[in-house]
């Protein structure tokens, strides 16, 4: 196995890593195989990526911003074979999905690109159906680049290449896991809300809402989604949804919206990595700040 090798953070205190079962600090945040790129605990945990935009509103039929789309969906075929699907579709607004997992949503104010697995279930001889994987597994850090090229590319089409106002950026992560295999800052936090019974928690569905830095261009919060059922054998999911507002909208032409993509994403996996280090649950540090 490849070993970790260390950045450093700044003089923040040391992150972690995932070896086996287990997390152990000094290796985390960006860390870097001997072998390879970047590594987050979205990578080590399967997480997929979201990144959404809001605009000002601009009214167009959803056929319309299907006919926008043409260049890019007259791609998705293969032979004969159609490698998409029309989720829905209305009078203002319309969802694509690739075969291989992209999903497509544009409305009069939104536009959104995530990546979610697909299956199939594929016919074999003298036996049940088995099930296929039409999408194919890469890490999140490998994902969010090209979740965001193709938003990037759809939203010209739909936009025809004009300058829009922008009002908020999004980068999502989902994760599905076990509360055990969850970075020591979930599971902190975790520890955390059941203390008032001296237990862990079987079943919980929380949401919190909570701002993160604030400048004169702009202000980046998240919306914290974790939810456990006892239906859901031991799996929690994890959302965490990064926004990065402007109080006076942007203008932004398609060109400079790559970079201003660019620059979301990265703020948001530095947060993503800074929940996973935990220290903003740590009731000792908490007590020293307050």
């Amino acid at each position: 196995m490849g070993q970790f090798v260390r950045r450093e953070t700044r003089g923040r205190p040391a992150p972690f890593a995932r070896m086996g079962q287990h997390w152990y600090p000094s290796f985390f945040r960006y860390s870097k195989l001997l072998t390879g790129g970047p590594l987050s605990w979205c990578d080590k945990l399967a997480s997929t990526p979201s990144v959404g935009l809001k605009f000002d509103y601009h009214y167009v039929s959803g056929g319309s911003i299907l006919t926008a789309l043409a260049p890019l969906v007259n791609k998705w075929v293969d032979g004969d074979k159609q490698l998409f699907s029309i989720d829905h579709q209305d009078s203002l607004s319309i969802i694509l999905t690739t075969e291989n997992g992209f999903r497509y949503t544009f409305d009069s104010s939104k536009a959104v690109v995530e990546f979610k697995h697909r299956l199939k279930a594929k016919a074999v001889s003298a036996g049940p159906p088995v099930l296929e994987m039409l999408s194919h597994a890469l890490p999140f850090t490998k994902l969010l680049p090209e979740v965001s090229r193709r938003l990037v590319e759809a939203t010209s089409l739909v936009a025809q290449k004009k300058a829009r106002s922008l009002q908020r950026v999004g980068v999502i992560s989902t994760t599905i896991v076990t509360e055990d295999e969850a970075p020591p800052g979930i599971r902190r936090f975790l520890e955390y809300v059941g203390r008032p019974w001296k237990a862990s928690l079987d079943d919980y569905n929380l949401r919190l809402i909570a701002p993160i830095s604030q400048t004169s261009k702009w202000t980046d919060q998240c919306i914290h989604q974790m939810w456990k059922t006892e239906e859901s054998e031991g799996l929690c999911t994890l959302i965490f949804d990064w926004q990065r507002v402007f109080p006076t909208p942007k203008s932004v032409s398609m060109e400079s919206l790559k970079e201003t993509i660019d620059s979301a994403a990265d703020s948001a996996l530095e947060y993503f990595e800074d929940l996973a280090e935990g220290n903003r649950f740590d009731v000792q540090l908490l007590s020293k700040t307050a």
